[in-house]
């Protein structure tokens, strides 16, 4: 699951004239030593798309990637941004163009209005909002586990759940975020499913560290890598760069809750899970059940524990499921992420 390119995590010059970005990084400190209260801390520094911050503009490039790792296209990010409820982010290729417009009375488009296609999506995500939001904290028991990566050793959080009677579990079962030894900088995570990000060239900027090389990738290879060209900080906020045009279409982006046995149709790859050998040892079967959060993309976003009969069935079903990968689910026409239920069967013999 770890085989990645960590580089040094050293701290650049933006090539943007008046950026407002320090030119060393901040005094090395202990880290806390609390899961929760290290991802709380890291929630503070990282990222860019949280209230409180000067005006910023930025610019960036991006190219995918098919499943043989091949080039399949490159395209262009930019972000005005003056707060969480006024931004525009223009995202352009030669296939797909769109301007969303985040407003006090939601988000609007224009250009193609359906959502981002997969592996665009991830652009937002990981540029501007790349660690957990408060409610997925809350739900989980954050777990902290020192963790190598080749000659690189990060602190890493994963964000559990409860399983009893289970033995340690693997790293990167749930959500996990992992961080520099002696600062909160986010420098890998992974929801499951395979995928997992790297964030490379680090600048502190508005007292935030903000990675300008991004690669997300999966078993396969990369799916996208993003570079950010520029970032400074707007001296002037003109109201008319974020005005929606009259011509622009309100988002409805939502969650879907389909059946399960309608997402059956979908699944692409479903990787069967492994019998535990001390469930069979004990002739332990029954039925593990699941809600799976899926994503845009098809992949595995998010899995939570409904039903089980045994601890070691729980982790085979877990370890198992977030490997599927399932076609996008669409609704009127757009890809949407979708909550769903999935049951996994133990049987001897």
């Amino acid at each position: 699951m770890f085989i990645l390119l960590l580089q040094p995590a050293v701290f650049a010059q933006s090539n943007s004239a008046g950026s407002p970005i320090s030119s060393a990084p901040q005094a090395e400190q202990p880290l806390p030593k609390d899961a929760g209260a290290l991802l709380a801390l890291a929630g503070q520094v990282n990222g860019l798309g949280a209230p409180g911050l000067k005006p910023w503009h930025m610019k960036a490039s991006y190219e995918t990637f098919d499943p043989q790792g091949k080039s399949s296209g490159q395209g262009t990010f930019e972000v005005f941004w003056s707060g969480p409820k006024k931004y525009k982010q223009t995202i352009s290729s030669d296939a797909f163009w769109q301007t969303q417009y985040g407003t006090e009375s939601g988000i609007y488009r224009t250009g193609n209005l359906y959502s981002l296609p997969y592996p665009q999506a991830y652009l937002i995500d990981q540029v501007l909002h790349p660690m957990p939001n408060q409610d997925d904290i809350n739900e989980a028991r954050p777990e902290r586990r020192e963790q190598a990566f080749g000659a690189v050793h990060l602190q890493c959080v994963m964000l559990s759940q409860k399983i009893e009677g289970a033995a340690a579990l693997p790293l990167g079962l749930f959500p996990t975020y992992c961080f520099s030894p002696a600062k909160p900088i986010l420098r890998y995570s992974t929801y499951g499913g395979g995928v997992g990000i790297v964030f490379n060239q680090f600048v502190l900027f508005q007292g935030r560290y903000f990675a300008k090389q991004i690669t997300v990738k999966d078993k396969n290879g990369p799916i996208i890598s993003i570079q950010v060209d520029q970032i400074g900080g707007l001296e002037t906020v003109e109201d008319a760069v974020f005005t929606p045009p009259a011509d622009a279409v309100k988002a409805r982006d939502a969650l879907s809750e389909v059946p399960g046995d309608v997402m059956k149709g979908n699944l692409v790859t479903k990787v069967p899970p492994i019998y535990p050998p001390s469930a069979k040892f004990t002739r332990t079967s029954g039925t593990v059940l699941l809600q799976v959060l899926i994503g845009k993309d098809g992949h595995i976003h998010g899995l939570r524990i409904l039903q089980s009969p045994d601890p070691a069935l729980t982790v085979a079903a877990l370890e198992a499921v977030q490997q599927w990968v399932y076609q996008p689910y669409l609704l009127n026409g757009e890809p949407v992420d979708v909550l769903t239920k999935v049951t996994v069967n133990f049987r001897i013999g």
